[in-house]
């Protein structure tokens, strides 16, 4: 290669293509242009959008705040069952406590129940038995103490006084005696006689009297035709027999009513009246 044409070469590879620097520097110019400017707001930015992405944007955003509302009400709800939880599990347990305790209560409650319904019955028990005790020393005893034949002759109505007396500590009220005498053949059942019958075929009916302490009534008893000599020598014989048979009722101060019945057998013989082995009681 001559001299001529390496110069020529060399001027070649030396020279500059203004085209790339051009080309840089439009790009650098570009990008300082653009850094120059300034950046757009959100207000323009959203007037940039066209209307459908200005809609998808606004649906997005009330999806998003709906979102975070639900979220917040369900952490609320979620928040208020535990404590609705643990409040039930709490009252459960005091509960279950309340209910042990309040058994052990009940059962000792039933137990001082029934401890002072025993006690209350033993105390009532005993006031009913110091009240009885003290009514039986206070009320009026009326009882049987003589029984005689009065009149035994011939031409007489055979005559029998029973008497009564009280020996209690108070007066023995509306006393009544009804009492009866039968002479018949030996012996004379006592099982028929009906003092309820009898009394209905007396005339008059009884007196009521008052008896008070330590002091005696009496009661005359009347056969009901003559007796005759034979009936006198009959009963002397011990052939024909003297019943009497009858009651007497009255009422204590304490309102409470007695009866003392009295049935007897007369004995010629040197006994006198025995009584019998039926109808003679008292309360």
């Amino acid at each position: 290669m001559s001299d001529d044409q390496r110069s020529n070469k060399e001027q070649e590879c030396d020279y500059e293509f203004p085209g790339v620097d051009i080309v840089e520097y439009s790009s650098r110019e570009r990008q300082r242009s653009q850094d120059k400017q300034p950046s757009k707001s959100l207000h323009q930015k959203w007037q940039d959008l066209g209307i459908d992405r200005q809609i998808e944007s606004g649906v997005a955003l009330v999806g998003l705040v709906v979102a975070g509302v639900l979220a917040v009400t369900a952490i609320n709800q979620l928040n208020a069952m535990r404590e609705q939880t643990t409040s039930m599990q709490a009252q459960l347990a005091e509960m279950k406590a309340g209910g042990i305790e309040t058994g052990k209560l009940i059962a000792a409650t039933e137990k001082i129940a029934e401890a002072t319904s025993t006690g209350i019955a033993q105390s009532k028990a005993a006031l009913e038995a110091t009240i009885e005790a003290s009514r039986l020393g206070q009320r009026a005893w009326v009882g049987q103490s003589t029984i005689k034949v009065t009149v035994l002759e011939a031409s007489k109505p055979i005559r029998v006084e029973v008497i009564f007396t009280n020996t209690g500590q108070s007066p023995a009220l509306k006393t009544k005696g009804l009492f009866f005498m039968q002479v018949k053949e030996r012996p004379i059942d006592i099982g028929k006689v009906n003092l309820d019958q009898l009394a209905k075929s007396l005339k008059d009916p009884s007196s009521i009297s008052t008896v008070f302490p330590n002091k005696a009534l009496s009661i005359q008893t009347n056969a009901i035709v003559p007796a005759t000599e034979k009936d006198i020598a009959e009963i002397k014989a011990g052939r024909l027999e003297i019943l009497v048979i009858g009651r007497v009722t009255y009422f204590d101060i304490f309102q409470t009513a007695h009866v003392t019945a009295v049935c007897a057998r007369y004995e010629p013989i040197g006994k006198g009246f025995e009584y019998c082995d039926q109808h003679n009681y008292s309360n």
